[in-house]
């Protein structure tokens, strides 16, 4: 999946000037031109309380999550 298709899924359908730019972004083969478009973003929202975790269940199979939080965990301890 890349980020054209993960963006609609992350922002749940509320795309707004900014996002749709992205998208556009998304579309040319100029890596510098999505770098800065996504770091204007977001250094000009606040940060959000967003459930991230609901999200990667969307995008991320069960198991290649569970090993990903597997590893953060055993990294904790």
């Amino acid at each position: 999946m890349d980020l054209s298709q993960m963006l609609p899924l992350l922002l749940k359908g509320k795309l707004g000037e900014k996002e749709q730019a992205l998208l556009r972004a998304t579309q040319t083969q100029d890596p510098a031109a999505l770098t800065t478009l996504l770091t204007q973003m977001y250094a000009s929202q606040p940060p959000q309380n967003a459930d991230v975790f609901a999200t990667f269940k969307k995008i991320i199979p069960a198991e290649t999550l569970g090993m990903i939080i597997k590893y953060f965990d055993t990294r904790k301890a």
